[in-house]
This record gives structure tokens, sequence and C-alpha cells, in this order.
């Protein structure tokens, strides 16, 4: 018998008893994709979907081990880059770089609303006030939802006095109809 699920010509694999249970009661085709066979084809082992099935598994438990971060080693190593700051990876990390200094873009410049790199404070942002991204970011943050909550609290105020409202129209129109 076959130690993994069989293929049959259309690439589809199906376990044995199943597939032949099929061609028994239906049609010699193929369950997924309908494609009729002359006569009951022969079955394959299918080893790559073995293969595929167990790597699917193997990378649910551990990450791979050639995915690991390479280029961080000499961060680790070496004495100059020890010092350097790292950074979590980011998407489109061209945007957060100066386009004329081709550095960082690590700190924000309050003076003129906007991210700087250190170069650009020793020269246009010099004397500017500026913090770090970070600091910034976060003021940003608490401010966003303290608006939001400001935002939300009108909002209800407003919905009830549309039920108010609602409410003293109801009473109107009883007292005018009597």
């Amino acid at each position: 018998m076959f130690s993994v699920s069989p293929s049959i010509p259309c690439g589809h694999s199906f376990c044995f008893s199943c597939i032949t249970s099929h061609w028994e009661n239906a049609s010699v085709s193929c369950p997924k994709c309908q494609t009729v066979f002359d006569g009951r084809p022969e079955l394959c082992e299918n080893f790559a979907k073995e293969m595929s099935e167990k790597i699917r598994l193997r990378s649910r438990m551990r990450p791979c081990p050639w995915r690991k971060a390479s280029h961080l080693e000499p961060h680790l190593r070496v004495a100059t880059l020890k010092i350097h700051k790292l950074t979590k990876p980011v998407a489109m990390l061209e945007k957060r770089m100066c386009k004329r200094h081709q550095r960082l873009l690590e700190l924000f410049c309050r003076s003129d609303q906007k991210c700087v790199c250190l170069l650009c404070t020793e020269s246009e942002h010099r004397g500017h006030h500026t913090v770090p991204v970070e600091r910034e970011s976060q003021g940003k943050k608490i401010q966003m939802k303290r608006i939001q909550d400001d935002v939300q609290q009108m909002i209800q105020e407003r919905m009830q006095k549309v039920r108010e409202i609602k409410h003293c129209v109801e009473l109107s129109k009883v007292s005018f109809t009597l």
C-alpha cells in the first residue's frame, strides 16, 4: 500500500481508500477538479506533498535557521558597530532617510514640524528645538487618544440631545392630537 497520499494524473492527492471508494461510487474522475479519466488511472506516490507538509509543520514549530538576520552579527562583534543604534526593521526605510545626508531621520524638529537627521541639526536646523522621533511619536499618540476621547464624548452628548429632541417631538405630537 502507499506510505503517503497517492496522487492521480491531474496532480491532486487523496488517501488511498477515499479515492478508490469515490471511483467505486462515481465516475472515474478527480473529486477536486472533476477531470474525467479513461478507466482507473495508475496512482503514484506524492512525495512532494509529503515534503511540503513536513516543511510547513516544521516552520510552525520553530523559525528556519537560514532566515536569521546574519547581517546583524557584525553589530555584536565589531567595536565601532557595537555603539551603533539598531532599530526594528521597518517598511519603506527609504522614507525614513534624509535625502540630503543619507542618514536616518531620528530627530523631530518642533520648530519646523518635520523629521530631521543629526547632520541637519548642525546646518539648516541649528538652534531649533529638536527631540527624538520616538518621544515626539509617543506625545502625538497620547494627544490623538485625548482627541479621540473628546470626539467620542461630543458624539455621546449630541446623541443624547437628538434623543431628547425626538422625545419632545413625540410629546408635542401627542399633545397636538388631543
